[in-house]
């Protein structure tokens, strides 16, 4: 497949010149776009294959594993009437970190050829009329540009460009920014909110074609590195991978423009952000009809089961370290301001913030933001861990922004709009679910 790939390339190279792949591909053939990387003109013009003292270098791919980068070539000997090549050498250019591998082993080494670093491989015995296949691997996701390979055969010796790692290519630019929940709903990314994780970005060329596509790191952020040229970003809808996309917009509505135009870039481009807040009606509704499943129980029982495991009465649903380890990891969960316990009394801590008669409004969405997420850590939330964690976004980025500071304050303020809502989303996840408690959203009960 990759060989018939490769032709199609080749039959188009003169037109759009060569790039490299994108983070998500794997093969030469994932092109970006006409504006894209492209290597010296004896090699976009030459196309793959070389002749060197009569033997023929065939540049066999790129691929790309997710971790390292391998250029493969294969040098052909095309009868008994050539004499044995002395060694075949590839450069390995200064834009890359030396490589972790190259293949075949045997007789191969790290050298220089007319001043030029790369791997030499002595005496290689390739048979007359056979073809052996050389390649070279460095770790990173490696352009694709132009090195020099070179052949001795007898006291002949010539070089020519060949397709390779990075050599050669234009300056790259990044293009960053981040997906994330507005809870201020004002289109801007702020020090106080985070982002959506596994969300799908596509980088438009200026034809509006996909040239890259990516998916969000979990705090939201996204990164492409490409060649400068006119370039605009979308967050689709819909997408045929495993993704959050679609839970994204059938449960979150945008708070800027989508797609984005970013015009010429020249240089890297960053705070290109796309913000998205909770859909409340839709939401609230798909988790008391069920259409978002859960297994979540209500703060009140939580209450119960930590005092249980405190005071080893009764048969606690779990243990001490159980349920210490769970605050270990809601400690992790997001924004560090609000949870984080005393060591020496973690049970005891918990069992306050989730039992003490609620005096304010910090204190009130506290105690629903630790029951949910205590669910969402032991295994009782969605089936979708961006759901559940873009909720508990969209709240501690509301406490902290109206709170601030240490967790616990004890401060009374006002229960504006957004502190509602987010008291209310947190809630209805907490008592919507099919576990033991009773809450007023458990299916089947009435309102």
């Amino acid at each position: 497949m990759i060989k018939g790939l490769l032709t199609y390339v080749l039959l188009t190279l003169s037109v759009v010149g060569f790039i490299g792949c994108d983070n998500l591909g794997d093969t030469l053939s994932d092109v970006d776009s006409p504006q894209s990387l492209s290597p010296s003109e004896d090699v976009k013009n030459d196309g793959f294959n070389k002749i060197i003292l009569g033997y023929e270098v065939k540049f066999d791919g790129r691929q790309f594993n997710g971790q390292q980068t391998t250029f493969s070539y294969e040098v052909t000997r095309s009868s008994a009437a050539q004499a044995s090549p002395n060694y075949f050498f590839l450069e390995s250019p200064t834009c890359v970190d030396a490589p972790v591998a190259f293949q075949p082993t045997q007789s191969a080494s790290m050298d220089t050829d007319g001043g030029l670093p790369g791997i030499r491989w002595n005496s290689p015995g390739i048979s007359p009329g056979g073809t052996t296949t050389f390649s070279v691997t460095y770790v990173g996701d490696i352009p694709l540009g132009s090195v020099t390979a070179s052949l001795k055969v007898g006291s002949s010796t010539e070089s020519v460009e060949v397709l390779g790692a990075c050599k050669g290519i234009p300056n790259l630019v990044n293009i960053s920014g981040s997906v994330f929940v507005d809870a201020a709903t004002v289109g801007t990314f702020d020090a106080n909110e985070t982002g959506f994780g596994n969300v799908t970005v596509h980088l438009l060329d200026v034809n509006g074609i996909v040239a890259k596509s990516t998916t969000t790191a979990a705090d939201g952020s996204y990164l492409f590195q490409v060649a400068p040229g006119v370039y605009s970003i979308d967050v689709p809808a819909s997408t045929s991978t495993g993704d959050f996309n679609e839970n994204l917009y059938a449960y979150f509505n945008s708070t800027s423009i989508i797609p984005l135009n970013l015009g010429l870039v020249s240089a890297n481009s960053s705070g290109n952000d796309f913000g998205f807040e909770p859909d409340d009606a839709t939401i609230t509704s798909d988790l008391k009809s069920g259409i978002i499943a859960t297994q979540t129980e209500t703060a009140a029982w939580w209450s119960r089961a930590f005092a249980s495991a405190i005071k080893g009465t009764g048969k606690p649903t779990y243990n001490e370290i159980e349920l210490e380890e769970f605050l270990g990891e809601v400690e992790e969960l997001l924004l560090a301001e609000i949870f984080q316990f005393d060591e020496a009394n973690l049970l005891v801590d918990a069992l306050t913030i989730l039992s003490r008669p609620i005096r304010s409004d910090d204190e009130l969405l506290q105690r629903e933001l630790l029951a949910a997420e205590l669910n969402h850590v032991a295994g009782l939330g969605s089936t979708s861990p961006e759901f559940d964690l873009a909720l508990f976004a969209y709240a501690e980025s509301d406490w902290v922004t109206r709170f601030g500071g240490a967790s616990k304050t004890m401060g009374e303020g006002t229960l504006g709009k957004t502190m509602l809502r987010s008291t209310t989303l947190v809630s209805a996840y907490n008592d919507s679910g099919t576990g033991s408690g009773s809450g007023s959203l458990k299916r089947g009960k009435s309102d």
